[in-house]
């Protein structure tokens, strides 16, 4: 009975060394690259973070987070380091310790393991609203993708210093401005900007039929529409009604 609890033991042992090996093995491929092995050298560009100075980056994050990319050629890279340059809208990739960007025409779709949020965050390009000056190079956040799509620009742009040395007002340095965009996308194909208030949402879903149950449901859920997430819980409930 010892021997085979002693078994036991050792088996137990070994499998968890295994596992753990297993583990570090991951985290080296994620560190050195090695799920990169199998890219065109061509797609991928050294990186020159030239943002010292300035108050703020141009990331979503300023930290590498765990990710995935779809290549626009087919094929999924998966257990990547990722950083979202979200000032020219690209992808930072770390391989071997170096920051490098995909060409701008190989990645379609990328994916963001965000600790702060409930959910893994999906990028999509490919949308084409000339109107709206969306292009389909530009990548937008999945919030919702049903028969009514919600879509999210998180972008930031650039402002100079223009500090007034005799009115001393102004600011003294570069920095970075986030903005905030959010489109509907309707079955009909249509996409619409949408502001972020009660008013404007049942607006733009424009639903007399199912009015009462989409400002109940605020209600009972205590949605705040200035909230991604909740304004994304909205949209899902409304794609559910008949």
């Amino acid at each position: 009975m010892k021997k085979i609890l002693l078994l036991l033991l050792l088996f137990g042992v070994t499998m968890a060394l295994a596992q753990d090996e297993e583990t570090q093995s991951e985290n080296a491929r994620r560190i050195t690259g090695e799920n990169l092995n199998n890219i065109d050298a061509r797609l991928l560009h050294t990186f020159n973070d030239t943002y010292e100075g300035l108050q703020g980056h141009p990331y979503y994050i300023n930290a590498w987070l765990d990710g995935g990319v779809t290549m626009k050629a087919g094929g999924e890279r998966r257990g990547l380091r990722l950083k979202y340059d979200v000032y020219h809208d690209q992808i930072v990739v770390l391989k071997n310790q170096e920051a490098y960007t995909f060409d701008a025409n190989a990645i379609s779709a990328f994916t963001l393991e965000d600790l702060s949020f409930s959910r893994l965050r999906q990028y999509r390009n490919g949308f084409y609203f000339p109107d709206l000056k969306i292009t389909p190079d530009q990548f937008f956040e999945i919030l919702h993708d049903g028969e009514y799509k919600l879509i999210y620009k998180y972008s930031k742009k650039l402002l100079k210093a223009n500090f007034d040395t005799g009115l001393q007002t102004g600011s003294r340095y570069d920095q970075f401005q986030e903005d905030h965009k959010f489109y509907l996308i309707l079955p009909s194909g249509e996409a619409l900007r949408l502001k972020r208030n009660k008013k404007a949402v049942l607006k733009a879903l424009n639903s007399k039929k199912h009015q009462k149950k989409l400002e109940g449901f605020i209600a009972k859920k205590n949605l705040d529409l200035k909230k991604a997430e909740d304004l994304a819980t909205l949209i899902a409930y409304f794609d559910t009604l008949d």
